[in-house]
């Protein structure tokens, strides 16, 4: 799903990832907020894509 996010959105980074793969946090009694996914599971899924020539690096950043 990830090189599909970034075959239709070209320029996401993890940073976006965290936005479209977050969802709710539970704040125990709290009322409960948006929250980011982990950085660390996108970005090691952008390595093995990019490892696998599926996608390559942006001279951007």
């Amino acid at each position: 799903s990830m090189a599909r996010k970034i075959y239709l959105r070209q320029g996401i980074g993890v940073g976006g990832f965290q936005k479209i793969y977050g969802g709710r946090k539970r704040n125990g009694s709290r009322p409960p907020h948006f929250c980011k996914s982990s950085g660390s599971i996108a970005r090691h899924i952008l390595q093995q894509l990019e490892k696998m020539n599926i996608i390559e690096l942006d001279p951007k950043g």
